[in-house]
């Protein structure tokens, strides 16, 4: 990552759990979601590729895989 991968998986693992904090608000129990961080490993457009800004942006995204509905 450009601005080093220790920091992007510090943010990737905050941004993970603020969506965790907002389902357990919403009604849903914090035993039945897990997070999971990812930082610069599983970028949609590599920071080598030079990336624009708006590709960056897009980057920086949390996925919710539901498992059992």
């Amino acid at each position: 990552c450009s601005f080093g991968v220790g920091y992007a998986q510090k943010l990737s693992d905050q941004r993970a759990m603020k969506i965790k904090e907002f389902l357990v608000k919403k009604g849903i129990k914090a035993e039945r979601i897990k997070t999971l961080g990812k930082g610069c490993k599983e970028m949609l457009f590599p920071v080598d590729a030079n990336p624009t800004l708006e590709q960056q942006e897009l980057n920086r995204r949390v996925e919710v895989l539901v498992l059992q509905y």
